[in-house]
């Protein structure tokens, strides 16, 4: 035993300390790749609620909308819809206004009720479509009562109840996410500690030989470390290729279905530039995660031996 302990001293082979196959060995690997899938789906999801929420209201985030309702019989009247645009015009703050033609409100409403010369059959309201300098630029309220003062049946939409439920469905969801995240960490954290605690129980004898031979705490420590950093970096890079396959292969998926009513709402399935390099973190963080648990572990459990 002792002659095998020096020869581990002069050779630095982690291999004698802990075996590729065993507990620390492919077992673990495959846990720690399955972890690394789940994190980097957790970090995708993540990223892709917060591009959607933005690109969703970021389209509508210095827009009104002033809607002119039809009476019983018949369509608006078109002096209406001039006098809307022209207490627009004069109101400070709005850029621009422009009323929808009735082929776009028809669009606007085809995924619900199909195409089918809607326009002809039904007395659709007119839309006005409302850009402004900046959100805070106009009261929204005053305008609102000059609208309806002037014009029967006019109301008008800031979107802010749409956002509202957005936001909050967003934030929601990014806090599903991000605690499934946190706790692939900690599962993580934990298969690390419990598997170094194996290892040091399944060659305990060797590493007391070594610990009694003069062998520093750290360099026992630091055997350790690099067999982890070498599982951390596999089990890593296996997890990244395992979600780019399943989320290249979903966002194909989702391409070929072409534009049907549920997928033109639905957010795109993509790998932005931002998301595809975290994910290619992902290993570097398995990797540094693993070590230095790893370290701390062995040297805690070091430092309580005589």
């Amino acid at each position: 035993m002792l002659t095998r302990a020096l020869t581990l001293l002069e050779n630095r082979d982690e291999a004698a300390i802990l075996p590729r196959q065993g507990t620390t060995g492919t077992a673990l690997v495959i846990v720690m790749t399955i972890m690394s899938f789940l994190a980097c789906l957790a970090i995708w999801a993540t990223l892709s609620i917060a591009a959607a929420t933005n690109t969703w209201t970021s389209g509508i985030a210095n827009t009104i909308t002033v809607e002119l309702k039809p009476p019983e019989t018949g369509a608006v009247d078109p002096g209406m819809v001039k006098k809307a645009l022209a207490i627009l015009a004069a109101t400070p703050g709005v850029k621009s206004a422009r009323a929808l033609e009735a082929k776009e409100t028809s669009a606007l409403i085809e995924p619900w009720l199909g195409s089918a010369g809607l326009e002809a059959a039904l007395p659709f309201p007119v839309l006005i479509d409302v850009k402004l300098t900046r959100r805070d630029a106009v009261d929204t309220d005053a305008l609102r009562a000059n609208l309806l003062k002037s014009i029967a049946g006019a109301t008008l939409d800031d979107h802010t109840r749409w956002t509202s439920r957005l936001l909050a469905v967003s934030r929601s969801l990014t806090l599903i996410s991000v605690s499934v995240l946190l706790l692939v960490l900690l599962a993580a954290t934990a298969t690390i500690v419990f598997a170094t605690r194996a290892g040091l129980l399944a060659h305990s004898a060797i590493v007391e030989i070594l610990h009694l031979s003069g062998a520093h705490s750290e360099f026992i420590a630091t055997e350790f470390a690099r067999h982890f950093l070498r599982l951390g970096v596999r089990a890593g890079a296996m997890g990244v290729a395992a979600a780019l396959t399943v989320l290249l292969a979903s966002a194909l998926a989702t391409a070929s279905a072409g534009n049907s009513d549920l997928i033109s709402f639905a957010p795109k399935l993509s790998l932005s530039p931002y998301s595809l390099a975290a994910l290619l973190l992902v290993p570097v963080g398995a990797a540094f995660s693993s070590t230095l648990t790893a370290l701390m572990t062995v040297l805690r459990t070091l430092n309580r031996l005589p």
